[in-house]
């Protein structure tokens, strides 16, 4: 819903508000500049500086943008591009956690087929994916048949291993047997 035009009242509020920022910022000490260089065309490309950008990864306001010199916002983007890309491309190269083929069994360990041998259905009877807390990734947890989930069922030490699992207090799944 659109809204609607401003009042006089509340523009002369919204000038005297501007006239009183202005004024302030009158008071205040001027900032020393230094030497003008020009620019020209000419100037070669600048290769980013990892040590003009305080930490990294912070996270920059609008105004920080808005107000930080234009060389160091640009040096800024090419980190974060250069970085973007660098990540991209191992996050790329990297195995899947997450693969069915890689997948064993929570209760006896053993490689779970990633189609039922019928042909038909998962290889598993019983699936958990869970966000890992440690990684940020979401992971399975798989039972590859009738007869370990029944073990599953049945062993509560089991149970509370799959829940310290969920809750990212174990690494990683080990075998019951």
């Amino acid at each position: 819903m659109p809204r609607p035009p401003l009042t006089d009242a509340q523009k002369d509020v919204l000038r005297a508000r501007l006239a009183n920022a202005r004024a302030a910022k009158a008071l205040l000490p001027p900032k020393p500049k230094g030497p003008r260089v020009p620019r020209s065309k000419a100037t070669p490309a600048t290769t980013p500086v990892v040590a003009a950008v305080a930490p990294p990864y912070a996270v920059w306001t609008e105004s920080q943008w808005l107000t930080s010199h234009v060389d160091l916002c640009k040096q800024r983007l090419a980190l974060l591009k250069s970085d973007f890309e660098t990540g991209a491309k191992i996050v790329g190269q990297r195995g899947d956690s997450n693969d069915p083929r890689s997948y064993s069994c929570f209760v006896c360990a053993n490689p779970v087929a990633e189609v039922n041998p019928s042909g038909r259905g998962p290889g598993w009877v019983w699936k958990h994916d869970y966000l890992n807390t440690r990684t940020g990734l979401y992971e399975s947890v798989v039972i590859c048949n009738q007869h370990c989930h029944t073990v599953y069922v049945n062993d509560t030490r089991l149970q509370l291993k799959l829940k310290d699992l969920i809750r990212g207090e174990v690494s990683a799944p080990e075998a019951a047997a």
